[in-house]
């Protein structure tokens, strides 16, 4: 059978095409030329839903699931920190953390999670919502800096990552060596070495804030300094833990635990008893090189007058002091109690970072969205690691 009118209405239902003309000439189609393309588009159309069912059926998206994420998503991009930069303002008056946020940027992140996670280099205090009745909206000078501590424990440690919630080590509790010279056919002498596995806990240390996305994106200023105090107020938390350490979790306090050093006697100067404690150490066989003062008392050091009245301290008054002292690394601590100090071999000692510090920024907390806020989180997680308590020496400056 042959006909000669062709339609092929791919985009209609079966009962609604029009029938084919029958019929006969020198342009006639074969009907089983047409039922070849018949069974050609239904197979397509076949594979195409299977593939949809198949998406389906895994979870990957449906229309109206689809709508709805990327209307969430626009909404939060719009309440998302930052902005153009004011006119006239450089762009190395940004703090670090905008600079993080913007290079860190993970859009598929973002639009999943509705917040930004970046991690910063080290780690980043606020009560009340930052607004600009408080901080002001006019323009500000570029690169003025903010005050903050000068936070040194990282320079004179090792870190070491960790990837587990808890790391077990090996210290040495106890070495009595006794080697010596044998006589051929003697029991040779009994050496006497005793160690103990610890498990340290790394634990987080943490705080937020709230601040106006307003007066963040209008005021440079304002962003440095919430860089600046959320960072002051980790490492402020981590001398603290580092010092302190905590029992429960297995953490070694460099403080708390260290053996307290043979007592200086009265009249010793800070100098004289920083070498008296190392030469403990060294009596002991370790090698110290790290020193832990107070500002207050490594300031007292630096200002060192001989009998004559000259600074003893190179560098004093005119120059740069170096942080250096009986060859050790001087880390000045504000968390260190005035009067007391520690000297430690630093091989035997290292901070344990499970997660280095990060900055979370987001408008999904509470009603942060219908008023324009921002929660900034701050956070690390670190233990400490100590595989032999007599690398370490508590000593105590001498009364006048």
């Amino acid at each position: 059978m042959y006909f000669t009118k062709t339609r092929l209405d791919f985009g209609r239902r079966s009962d609604e095409r029009e029938p084919p003309f029958i019929g006969g000439d020198s342009n006639v189609v074969k009907f089983t030329e047409l039922m070849e393309a018949i069974k050609a588009r239904d197979e397509d159309i076949k594979a195409m839903c299977a593939q949809a069912l198949e998406e389906i059926g895994q979870g990957k998206t449906t229309v109206e699931a689809f709508r709805s994420r990327l209307l969430d998503v626009e909404q939060r991009l719009a309440a998302r920190i930052g902005g153009a930069m004011p006119p006239g303002v450089s762009s190395s008056a940004y703090a670090a953390t905008v600079s993080a946020l913007v290079k860190g940027f993970d859009l598929a992140s973002f639009k999943q999670h509705g917040r930004l996670r970046v991690e910063v280099a080290g780690s980043i205090l606020g009560k009340a919502t930052l607004t600009t009745v408080e901080a002001g909206t006019v323009q500000q000078l570029p690169d003025v800096p903010t005050l903050a501590p000068d936070f040194q424990l990282r320079d004179v440690l090792r870190a070491i990552p960790v990837t587990a919630s808890a790391v077990q080590y090996i210290q040495l509790v106890s070495a009595a060596l006794n080697a010596a010279k044998v006589a051929e056919g003697a029991v040779k002498p009994e050496s006497d070495v005793s160690y103990l596995p610890v498990t340290a806990e790394p634990q987080t240390l943490a705080h937020w804030f709230r601040a106006s996305e307003q007066v963040l994106a209008d005021n440079t200023q304002l962003m440095l300094a919430i860089d600046t105090f959320g960072r002051t107020g980790l490492r402020t938390a981590e001398e603290n833990f580092v010092l302190g350490g905590d029992a429960t979790t297995g953490n070694v306090g460099l403080l708390t635990d260290a053996p307290a050093a043979a007592a200086v006697a009265a009249g010793t100067t800070a100098l004289d008893a920083v070498l008296q404690v190392g030469g403990e150490l060294e009596d002991a066989g370790y090698v110290p090189s790290v020193a832990l003062l107070n500002t207050a008392d490594w300031r007292a050091i630096r200002g060192s007058k001989s009998t004559d009245g000259n600074y003893l301290m190179p560098g004093a008054p005119t120059g740069t002091t170096p942080q250096v002292v009986w060859a050790l690394r001087v880390a000045s601590l504000a968390s260190m109690p005035a009067g007391t100090f520690v000297v430690l071999d630093g091989r035997y000692v290292a901070i344990l970072d499970r997660l280095q510090a990060i900055v979370e920024m987001s408008n999904a907390d509470a009603d942060n969205f219908t008023k324009n806020l921002i929660t900034v989180r701050c956070e690390e997680r670190i233990g400490t690691m100590v595989s032999d308590l007599n690398a370490l020496r508590k000593g105590t400056f001498a009364t006048a």
